[in-house]
């Protein structure tokens, strides 16, 4: 298992890094202004709220050499969004945007991660359902300096 003040500290900064899905900052969606490190939530009639969510799902580590650490981590980014196949296109898009390729990210002096886009897909909903839902695969290598 990774050390958590790593993974957490990861999770937070991939956070901060989709808040910045806004359209002030030309995306074609607001999805940042909500982003949870929970659950979707509900408001209080039973409807979603439209935000995003990020967290860790799946890690495995390995010594990658002496003093360092390399953990390969997925996390899965779930935004949801009004009802309608052209939210969930935008929302998509947004997405795609913010990770088009790897991309490293520093934590600390001694920690830092790379992002790699999978698979962004718009989730089929049931019948009825009163939002649309997207979500992004990405995989995560963490690397830690001892």
């Amino acid at each position: 298992m990774p050390d958590p003040v790593y993974t957490w500290l990861m999770i937070l900064e991939l956070k901060s890094q989709l808040e910045t899905v806004r359209t002030d900052n030309d995306y074609l969606t607001d999805l940042g202004a909500i982003v949870s490190t929970d659950d979707v939530q509900v408001d209080a009639d039973g409807g979603l709220v439209p935000q995003m969510m990020v967290g860790l799902t799946t890690d495995t580590h390995r010594t990658k050499a002496v003093g360092v650490v390399e953990y390969d981590c997925t996390v899965l980014i779930q935004a949801v969004v009004a009802l309608g196949q052209e939210n969930g296109h935008n929302a998509r898009a947004d997405l795609r945007r913010l990770f088009p390729d790897k991309r490293k990210t520093d934590l600390s002096p001694t920690a830092s991660f790379v992002t790699e886009p999978g698979q962004c897909r718009i989730v089929p909903r049931p019948e009825g359902a009163e939002y649309t839902l997207v979500e992004l695969d990405l995989r995560v290598l963490l690397t830690v300096r001892l």
